[in-house]
């Protein structure tokens, strides 16, 4: 049974003659065949979606964290509450506020 590139089970399934044969993480990574122990047999056989380096590790690794949304651009105001904030700055500025323009008015 062989398991994607470079990572087999039974040894009888690479030629020896012809395949480099490791058993290293770090010998998968230079090209070579990696025998798997029985373990990481077992997992490769309960995980079938499991990637080499899963399989090898014997571990799954933890799926990706989505990462928060962003702030929305736009907040709505309550213009109520800043235009009191506004005036009682004002006020307590001793500033006499202005009268709100009708729409459609001067500046």
């Amino acid at each position: 049974m062989q398991r994607g590139a470079g990572i087999f089970v039974l040894p009888a399934e690479i030629d020896v003659s012809l395949n480099s044969i490791g058993w290293t993480w770090q010998d998968y990574l230079d090209g070579a065949f990696v025998r798997l122990i029985e373990g990481q047999i077992e997992f490769m056989l309960a995980h079938p979606a499991a990637s080499v380096k899963e399989v090898y590790d014997m571990e799954l690794a933890a799926p990706p964290v989505e990462p928060p949304s962003p702030p929305p651009l736009y907040v709505p105001y309550d213009w109520e509450q800043v235009m009191e904030f506004n005036y009682g700055m004002m006020e307590g500025l001793g500033i006499p506020p202005k009268e709100p323009l009708e729409e459609g008015g001067e500046t």
